[in-house]
């Protein structure tokens, strides 16, 4: 690869390690393909229920890129999910297990509640967890919700959950 390797020390006061090589830019995404990822959800309706700023953030970046941003909605419990999926409809909600003020698998409980005595459409809620001990998943869709995505996750799984969710192949 080329490049160089070293250290600068002085005794007692710390190293300094560094290195330098030299590297090509890679190449920008086809712009057809860029076209047709966001495209493929364009106008969807995602609920984020997340607590954590950084995971929301990552995860409202990760939809917009897949084309959900103007509809994307972003909550910081789950008392605020139920109450935003009961004033407005979603064609999917992210749900966060972990959170301040209700966890998820209430949430998701009172959501199906709430679809159930109004007769609605089941809206799918796929948990968004750190938590990838066995029996984890079984508790979530035990809940309620219709699928499973481990944190911190690679955008083609949530790009995979997406498809099978919003009727839309990967």
């Amino acid at each position: 690869m080329g490049g160089d390797i070293g250290v600068n020390s002085a005794p007692g006061q710390g190293s300094c390690f560094w290195f330098r090589v030299r590297l090509t830019t890679a190449p920008e995404p086809a712009e057809a393909e860029g076209r047709m990822i966001a495209s493929s959800f364009a106008g969807r309706r995602v609920l984020v229920a997340e607590d954590d700023p950084v995971n929301a953030e990552v995860t409202r970046a990760t939809l917009m890129h897949f084309g959900v941003d103007v509809v994307l909605v972003l909550v910081p419990d789950g008392e605020r999910a139920v109450a935003e999926h009961a004033r407005q409809p979603f064609d999917l909600v992210l749900m966060d297990c972990q959170m301040p003020a209700m966890d998820g698998f209430e949430a998701t409980r009172r959501i199906r509640e709430r679809e159930q005595r109004r007769g609605s459409q089941r809206t799918p809620v796929v948990a968004l967890t750190a938590h990838a001990m066995a029996g984890y998943r079984d508790e979530c869709l035990q809940a309620g919700m219709d699928d499973y995505l481990a944190k911190p996750f690679e955008a083609t799984a949530l790009r995979q959950i997406l498809g099978r969710w919003l009727n839309e192949q990967p």
